[in-house]
């Protein structure tokens, strides 16, 4: 995660979709078919880690795995420590408190043709991926910084981090997988007052590092936030 410290006027006017409750085929715009590229887009070099098996389990499907996991059968393992693991009894689960969680859909998150478990909760909640013979946590909100949702971009299902928790202070950080294990994708994009004293000398518009026109910048976010899905 980019943690440059980026003072922002969000761009308002993005429509913002719940992803607990609905699925994707509901998604209809460009966002899902669409191969061009905005200024700015980076490719990066491939990441991939990969799981223990578990021998009792492989055999099973992803959905099975999932399904065991919802039933407490088996546990998951931490996002960012996989020797560590959770039952989803260990959560709290359905209860009126603000840091509760509840169970989504399952989407298919990674680009890999098998459905996640979206577990919605406090700042996006956390993502289920079953590979392997077992059940990782594929991605969790982190506080008001790293707050967690996705998003359909370039035909692809983006992974989408957004840290809007200060007035002018919006930053974005998004990322692409062929399979929960493997990033392909990454992209960072922001804006920030030119002077946060003086907010009518207009604003740093930035799409992976790079300085870009507003008018660029807009096209990117109005592409990004139509097809947000919110997983609180």
């Amino acid at each position: 995660m980019n943690s440059k410290k980026l003072s922002v006027i969000f761009f308002v006017g993005f429509t913002i979709i719940s992803g607990c409750g609905k699925s994707v085929s509901e998604i209809k715009d460009s966002n899902l078919v669409e191969n061009d590229t905005l200024e700015g887009d980076i490719t990066f070099s491939t990441e991939e880690t990969s799981g223990d098996s578990n021998e009792g389990f492989v055999q099973m499907s992803a959905d099975e795995l999932l399904d065991r996991f919802v039933n407490g059968e088996v546990s998951a393992h931490c996002l960012y420590d996989t020797a560590k693991t959770f039952y989803i009894t260990e959560l709290d689960m359905d209860s009126e408190e603000w840091d509760a969680y509840s169970i989504g859909d399952r989407e298919d998150l990674d680009n890999d043709g098998e459905e996640e478990l979206i577990l919605c909760g406090p700042y996006g909640g956390k993502y289920l991926d079953a590979r392997d013979g077992e059940v990782y946590e594929f991605a969790a909100g982190d506080g008001t910084a790293e707050s967690l949702s996705y998003t359909y971009y370039q035909g692809y299902v983006w992974i989408l981090y957004s840290n809007e928790m200060n007035s002018g202070y919006k930053v974005y950080h998004m990322e692409r997988y062929d399979g929960a294990d493997s990033k392909v994708n990454e992209m960072d994009f922001s804006e920030e007052y030119r002077d946060e004293n003086d907010p009518e000398k207009g604003s740093i518009y930035v799409i992976n590092s790079d300085e870009v026109s507003e008018e660029t910048y807009n096209e990117l976010c109005s592409r990004i936030f139509a097809a947000q899905m919110n997983t609180y």
